[in-house]
């Protein structure tokens, strides 16, 4: 299935490092609810190793995801700390899985969650609605 937020192009990049039917599931269940929220450019970054789609708002992208085997990596990117769409107490309450990337820099703090089934994906839809960004 070919996600209409996406060129069919994108959408293979995305997509073809992912084994798992569900969470192929979980990856078009995001694309839409983020496309169906119509405050987001969805803009795929898939020139290099990682294959991303960066979630921003304006020129500003607060969350990301990469496609994975077996997993989605939803990333919280540090702009969002930076600008308090969120914070990192707020997130871990929300998440209590969620980890802290591998960021060396301390400016560019961002959160990683890894998604696998379509109930994660819908639990990070409904915290994205509800941030103000």
């Amino acid at each position: 299935m070919v996600t209409p937020a996406l060129s069919p192009q994108a959408h293979d990049d995305l997509t073809s490092r992912i084994c798992a039917p569900e969470v192929c599931d979980a990856f078009h269940d995001l694309v839409a609810g983020l496309a169906d929220m119509g405050r987001f450019d969805l803009r795929p970054n898939i020139g290099g190793r990682k294959k991303a789609l960066q979630v921003s708002s304006g020129r500003v992208s607060y969350f990301a995801v990469v496609a994975n085997n077996h997993w989605l990596l939803w990333y919280f990117r540090w702009p969002g700390f930076r600008d308090g769409v969120f914070d990192w107490p707020g997130l871990h309450a929300a998440f209590p899985d969620l980890q802290r990337s591998g960021a060396t820099r301390p400016d560019r703090l961002e959160a990683v969650l890894r998604l696998r089934t379509p109930a994660e994906a819908d639990a990070v839809l409904r915290y994205v609605r509800a941030a103000r960004c």
